[in-house]
């Protein structure tokens, strides 16, 4: 099994997107500013049923 995660495009022009992935709200424990490019989309593969995960998803571009 794969989890996929997907997310919209974010305003002001991104140049890509970071991902923070965790078992606590705002954790790092699985993805920790992990860079997947200019993509709106990561499989992060075979999660742990049962845990519930949380994921940032931080838009980027050459200013910040």
């Amino acid at each position: 099994n794969s989890s996929i995660l997907s997310w919209a495009a974010a305003t002001g022009a991104p140049t890509g997107y970071k991902l923070n992935v965790g078992t606590t709200p705002g954790g790092t424990s699985v993805l920790n500013n992990f860079d997947v490019s200019n993509v709106l989309s990561y499989n992060l593969g075979a999660l742990l049923a049962g845990t519930t995960y949380y994921v940032t998803v931080i838009p980027y571009n050459p200013n910040g």
